[in-house]
């Protein structure tokens, strides 16, 4: 499987409406790490960095209790 950080991160935020900042600090990453990947100014991260987006980014349990249920189910709850 390819990863495309840059899309997964872009996709991550505008599904749950989150800022790069959100993430920054729900994460732990600093937020330039985050910025240089979504202006391409950086490719990979080092290990201990996806480790810390990946639960956010790709699912499973969050490494902060504050992350919230994805957009769409937000948006269920509301309507009901």
């Amino acid at each position: 499987m390819l990863m495309n950080i840059k899309q997964d991160i872009e996709h991550f935020l505008e599904a749950n409406g989150w800022s790069p900042y959100r993430l920054a600090k729900e994460s732990g990453v600093n937020l330039n790490v985050i910025r240089r990947v979504q202006l391409n100014q950086r490719r990979g991260l080092h290990t201990s960095t996806l480790e810390k987006l990946a639960p956010f980014i790709y699912g499973g349990k969050p490494t902060s209790s504050a992350h919230p249920p994805p957009k769409e189910q937000r948006e269920q709850v509301s309507e009901e």
